[in-house]
């Protein structure tokens, strides 16, 4: 009979502590290496700031466990989450990447699996470093368990500059961290403390451990093949000089994982004047308006737009754009605020000046110069520019901003009165017309904002002088100047 030993209530509360602690360790790893190294190593930086989580979240359940008294067993510990929590992570970006099923919106199924995953190898490692095998499957299990909850809400609810339903406009990526960190602490401390209950008795029989030896040498075995010898490069798409590809390559994944997210890395690689460039294709819609171009238009066109379109258009249809990158001084503006050296230079900074103020002025005339001023013969927006609208204006408002309507300097949302949002919510009583009459109105009022300027003349295909409307779909207009 085994013997019981006193419920250890004060382990949740070290894990959740620990597995906090090291989340913010986690944070500030990550913003002071993407400082340092540019943002052009984020699988490195991933890799880095998990394992410094993990190991700070071992320890945490170490200490609590042991007291001070058994350093070799916290520290046993403390390696096992330093291994666990980063090639668990590794492995869920791996695996969901061929879970992606319905494209990268389907994303609940792939991030609670891709958790789940994370999260089983996690805890499972941390029971290899108690020396346990009843710890070890309680800890696998139980991992998958959080993981799959975790997902759901990490799906649910967004993450602000991450993957979600409401990705953007979530819970910010640091709070979610943090929060993270709690739940899985206090999970596998709560877990250690119920197994610990019993008997603390190394489990030594052979036959059980090779359950976990199997798991860890096929891992190792799939993430090798993976590194080392990627999965297949899918070429989904071709263009003049370039090609747009679709992979699940861990290793890709990992390198542009703030893009990537969990789900396959897609992306347009071409060479032009001699040089190779590479860029993340954003939304696979844009073929239909690029093969349009390709068939449609003069081989030494070029295309005034803003510059996240600059690559595709160049690499795709073998035209020319005014601008296809950032300028060093407006990199705050972006999403990651990094650049990669795949992706070319950067922009000069009058150019990319001009091209906002052309989009974002209420004079068409200015449009019309700006496109001389640079032989530019077609004019290319897409309506998520109505979101970017807010971004080429921080980026331009120093230099032009006087010179605009479309001020976006006390806040680039939409002003949607608390009357306008009671009226649909109370009418309106089924779940799905209401979200849809919510993006509607915040539509509206997008447009509302940029009235007038040739961005939403553009968007809402209006007449606009010295431009005639030649191409549109659901998701890009075209305009050529005449």
């Amino acid at each position: 009979m085994e013997n019981k030993t006193k419920f250890n209530w004060k382990l949740p509360f070290y894990g959740a502590a620990g597995f906090a602690f090291g989340s913010i360790v986690l944070i500030a790893i990550t913003l002071f290496l993407e400082g340092v190294m540019g943002g052009y190593t984020t699988g490195a930086i991933a890799l880095v700031s998990f394992a410094a989580w993990g190991a700070i979240g071992g320890a945490s359940l170490g200490i609590g466990l042991f007291g001070f008294e058994n350093k070799i067993k916290i520290l046993y510990l403390t390696f096992a989450g330093m291994v666990g929590l980063p090639l668990g992570f590794a492995s869920a970006v791996f695996l969901s990447g061929y879970l992606q099923g319905g494209g990268p919106h389907n994303i609940f199924p792939q991030i609670a699996v891709g958790f789940a995953f994370w999260l089983a190898i996690a805890g499972m490692f941390i029971g290899l470093g108690m020396k346990n095998m009843r710890y070890t499957i309680y800890l696998l299990f139980a991992g998958a368990v959080i993981g799959i909850i975790l997902g759901v809400i990490t799906g649910g609810v967004g993450i602000s500059g991450g993957t979600g339903t409401a990705a953007g406009k979530g819970m910010p990526w640091f709070v979610h961290f943090i929060i993270s960190g709690i739940i899985i602490g206090f999970s596998y401390g709560l877990v250690i403390a119920h197994a610990t209950r019993k008997s603390a008795d190394e489990d030594k029989d052979p036959k059980k451990w090779l359950f976990v030896v199997a798991v860890v040498a096929g891992l190792a075995v799939v993430l090798i093949i993976n590194i080392f010898f990627p999965p297949e490069i899918t070429e989904v798409g071709s263009g003049s000089y370039g090609k747009i590809i679709t992979t699940n390559s861990f290793y890709v994944n990992m390198q542009y994982l703030p893009h990537a997210g969990f789900h396959p890395y897609t992306y347009i690689e071409y060479e032009k004047d001699g040089r190779m460039f590479e860029y993340i294709f954003y939304d696979q819609s844009m073929w239909l308006s690029l093969e349009w171009i390709k068939q449609n238009t003069e081989d030494d066109s070029i295309f005034l737009n803003w510059w996240d379109y600059g690559h595709h258009i160049r690499g795709y249809t073998n035209r020319d754009s005014i601008i296809y990158a950032p300028s060093a001084d407006i990199l705050r503006t972006t999403a990651r605020q990094t650049w990669n050296p795949k992706s070319g230079d950067f922009s000069p900074h009058d150019r990319v000046i001009d091209a906002g103020y052309a989009l974002l002025t209420s004079n068409s005339n200015e449009t019309l110069r700006i496109m001389d001023k640079y032989n530019a013969n077609y004019i290319y927006v897409q309506y998520s520019d109505l979101g970017k609208s807010w971004a080429i204006y921080e980026a331009v408002k120093d230099d032009v901003g006087g010179k605009l309507t479309f001020d976006a300097s006390n806040s680039w949302q939409p002003q949607v009165t608390n009357e306008e949002i009671d009226e649909i919510q109370e009418t309106i009583k089924d779940k799905d017309e209401r979200n849809k009459l919510m993006n509607e109105l915040y539509r509206k009022k997008q447009f509302e904002m940029l009235e007038n300027t040739t961005l939403e003349r553009a968007l809402n295909k209006k007449e606009i002088e010295g431009l005639e409307l030649v191409y549109f779909d659901k998701t890009s207009v075209i305009y050529k100047r005449i």
